[in-house]
């Protein structure tokens, strides 16, 4: 079970997180799943995930340029809170469709319930075109599971969990002049590196910023990267479609 963030404002960080964190424990119940402290750039949030295969999960949707908006946390109107509503995340991609993912091992099969109740919400989903996330022009029901998210996606997966948190310490500046020394520089000559992006700090934006900057490009598909290939390093190239 994936855990939905507190809205509580005013409080401080540190008190959010161990009410996060508490809220996650109980939800679990009995259950005896990880629970995983991370950021999220798509939701630019703090996130508790619960078990690995969710977290998996989480890199993997991170990471894909191709997914707009998502939500870890899906819940439906007229369903209790107790009752399992067939997947475990909401995806508005970039072309517009919603897809209702289920994360689960390949041998897990529904139950009579989780159908039923999937079926709700794509009857629902499909009559109401809009969510907080955002307004869609189609629905589907996704199942994705291990075989399907890890292999030959693991240093993709392994990079993005070392660069969430890292990018999550610029949360509170802001990236704009960051984001416009980035793209011209991808403008004028197609490609650079962390050096690159390191030497030009001194032109109006702090290094870290623009690190900051270029993984956000590559999240939201503005630029590519060789991130799915290599590991994260001074070396790391970002460039646009086309010019590497």
């Amino acid at each position: 079970m994936s855990h939905r963030k507190s809205s509580t404002k005013g409080a401080r960080l540190g008190t959010r997180m161990r009410g996060d964190l508490e809220e996650a424990f109980n939800l679990r119940g009995s259950q005896k799943a990880f629970l995983f402290n991370s950021y999220s750039l798509k939701r630019q949030s703090d996130v508790v995930i619960s078990g690995k295969l969710r977290f998996l999960h989480f890199l993997h949707a991170e990471s894909d340029p191709s997914i707009e908006t998502v939500n870890y946390w899906p819940s439906a109107p007229g369903i209790s809170a107790n009752e399992d509503i067939g997947f475990h995340a909401e995806v508005i991609t970039t072309g517009g469709i919603l897809k209702l993912r289920a994360v689960r091992s390949e041998t897990a099969t529904d139950t009579a319930s989780q159908r039923v109740n999937r079926e709700i919400c794509l009857t629902r989903y499909r009559q109401f075109p809009k969510l907080s996330l955002g307004k869609y022009r189609s629905v589907e029901f996704q199942v994705l599971t291990e075989q399907e998210m890890l292999p030959g996606h693991e240093m993709r997966l392994w990079n993005w969990h070392r660069l969430l948190p890292w990018y999550a310490q610029a949360r509170y500046h802001s990236l704009g002049q960051a984001k416009r020394l980035l793209h011209a520089r991808l403008q004028a000559q197609g490609a650079c590196d962390v050096r690159n992006l390191l030497a030009m700090a001194m032109k109006g934006a702090e290094g870290a910023l623009l690190i900051a900057a270029a993984i956000e490009a590559v999240a939201r598909g503005q630029c590519q990267s060789d991130l799915n290939d290599v590991a994260f390093s001074k070396n790391t190239r970002f460039f646009l479609k086309g010019r590497e």
